[in-house]
Formats: structure tokens, C-alpha cells, sequence
């Protein structure tokens, strides 16, 4: 089992054939920021990890993702367009500023295919603090034996991004197991279940409730890709 939001982030890198170069400039203004670290496991030794961000709008249907790439020397953003069903990716490189972008559609079709659709969520009633925040621990298993451990919110108004995803295409075959409402704080996943040797977390570590921030596709290459 995979995350969803894992699989968006391998999405993002995966290049197609392209078929036109976008002139259009677009402007997106968000007004709050999560920053978020993932770490990927081997037998508990941490074999990479990275730094990203969410950016949602005050108002507006997209939001925003930030990730720090420092050993490519590069800064990725990417913004989902609810309106538009694009996702496009912005890079930044010391010696040049180049973007793609992708029909999200068909992105997201990538992404759930990799992931399982049978199976359960449950809420184990547990409660733990993070940043403040109360949260609440679901646990996910999968009919091909993944399991993941779930600590969810519902003080922070932000759309849990499963619900995202789900809402932005609606032809997208729902999942067997209901999302719940709220935005996730920490998450714990092991493919090949608990006792499996593999381990993927996502930890909310800064919420910046006011914080403004404007992505610009002004300035960039863009490559509208299949």
C-alpha cells in the first residue's frame, strides 16, 4: 500500500511526450502553510527523506504543494486546479525556470491505480496533541496486506486531501473505505503490513495559519505533457 499523497509526489516526476508549449501566466494567492517532512524506512534506518509543504487559499478551488529538492539543487511547486483538472509543476534551477503541466485526471488515474481500493479505516478512539491540535487515530488496513496508522484533525479548516482529490474528478471510482473529515497530522504506513520490514511517515511539523504566499507561472517554460 501506498499513500495517495506519495504517489502524487512520484507523479509528479514521471515525463510523457509533450504536445505544446503553454503561454498563458497564471497567478494563485494562498493564505495558509503546512510544513510537512516525509521519511521512507528500511528495518527502521532512514533511507531518505524530504521536506514539503502544503498551501492552501483563503479562497479558491486548487491548492498548492512546495518541496525542497536540495541534491538536485532545485525547488519544486506544484499547484492542483480543482476548475482547470491541471496539475502543473514548476522548477526551479540556478540556471533556468522550467514547468510542465499534466490533465489531473489522468494523473490521478496513475495514482489510484497503484494503490488498493478494498479496504477498511477505523477509528480506534485514541487521542494525541499535535502542535496543539487534538487529534484523532484511525487505522487503515488493505486487502493486500498493507496497514497504516492515521492521526487526524478537524480544528484546522483544510479538506482532508483524499476528499480533495475525490471532489476535483467525479467520475473517479470512490473508495471502498470512507475518508474521514479533517485534515491528517501524522501518518505511519507499512506496505507489507505492521511487521513488514518497509515504513513511510508524513508529519505535520508547522502550521502557519497566515502566511502568505503567491505562485507565479510567469517566467517559466511550460510543457503541457500526455
Amino acid at each position: 500500500m501506498k499513500s495517495l499523497i506519495l504517489s502524487i509526489f512520484i507523479s509528479t516526476s514521471i515525463l510523457g511526450f509533450h504536445s505544446s508549449v503553454l503561454g498563458q501566466n497564471s497567478d494563485f494567492d494562498f493564505q495558509h502553510q503546512v510544513k510537512m517532512e516525509m521519511g521512507v524506512y528500511s528495518k527502521d534506518e532512514l533511507k531518505n527523506s524530504m521536506d514539503y509543504s502544503f498551501l492552501f487559499p483563503k479562497t479558491g478551488n486548487y491548492f498548492g504543494v512546495e518541496m525542497q529538492m536540495p541534491e538536485a539543487g532545485m525547488k519544486a511547486k506544484s499547484i492542483f486546479d480543482y476548475d482547470a483538472m491541471t496539475m502543473t509543476t514548476l522548477m526551479d534551477h540556478p540556471s533556468m525556470k522550467m514547468g510542465s503541466q499534466y490533465d489531473l485526471s489522468k494523473v490521478m488515474e496513475t495514482a489510484t491505480s497503484a494503490e488498493s481500493n478494498d479496504g477498511e479505516m477505523k477509528k480506534t478512539g485514541n487521542t494525541k496533541s499535535i502542535l496543539g491540535y487534538t487529534c484523532h487515530e484511525y487505522v487503515m488496513t488493505t486487502e493486500d496486506g498493507g496497514y497504516a496508522e492515521v492521526w487526524i484533525t478537524n480544528d484546522l479548516d483544510f479538506e482532508n486531501v483524499y476528499q480533495a482529490f475525490s471532489a476535483m474528478n467525479k467520475k473517479q471510482k470512490p473508495m471502498s473505505m470512507n475518508m474521514p473529515q479533517g485534515f491528517f497530522m501524522e501518518l505511519t504506513s507499512w506496505p507489507d503490513g505492521k511487521d513488514g520490514k518497509d515504513k513511510i511517515t508524513m508529519t505535520v511539523k508547522e502550521v502557519n495559519l497566515n502566511q502568505p504566499i503567491s505562485i507565479s507561472t510567469n517566467g517559466y517554460s511550460i510543457m503541457k505533457l500526455n
